[in-house]
């Protein structure tokens, strides 16, 4: 990520970024530019589940570990090798942005947002 100073970030984004980008003797044309998009969910980090709860709104009694399925540890006490979902049971992290209840509850969100951006527009 190019991180530029407050002064020239305005000027760079409507001067550069118009014929391209050029770094590392490599020039990547807007064509080939995508904004990456980023949808919000609602994590709570004591039990792990999404888009039911925040943290301080969680009734769990202990905080569970991210990497298994337990609530005798946290995820830095974990010692182990394989990592279990809470939510899924697939083998990767609880956090893990390729797990497929994740990928799905995003997915829905971002129809949902949609859907309510075309009705947005729709005229009364």
């Amino acid at each position: 990520m190019l991180i530029l100073p407050n002064h020239i970030r305005h000027n760079y984004r409507t001067t550069r970024l118009r014929d391209g980008l050029y770094m590392f003797h490599t020039k990547i044309t807007l064509q080939q530019c995508e904004q990456e998009k980023y949808t919000h969910i609602l994590i709570c980090y004591k039990c792990f589940k999404f888009e039911e709860h925040a943290t301080r709104q969680s009734t769990s009694p202990t905080q569970h570990c991210s990497e298994r399925l337990s609530q005798e540890h946290t995820y830095q006490q974990c010692t182990n090798l394989l990592k279990q979902c809470l939510n899924c049971q697939g083998s990767h992290r609880t956090l893990a942005a390729h797990c497929p209840y994740r990928k799905n509850i995003i997915r829905r969100k971002e129809e949902t947002e949609r859907q309510n951006r075309l009705i947005e527009l729709v005229p009364k």
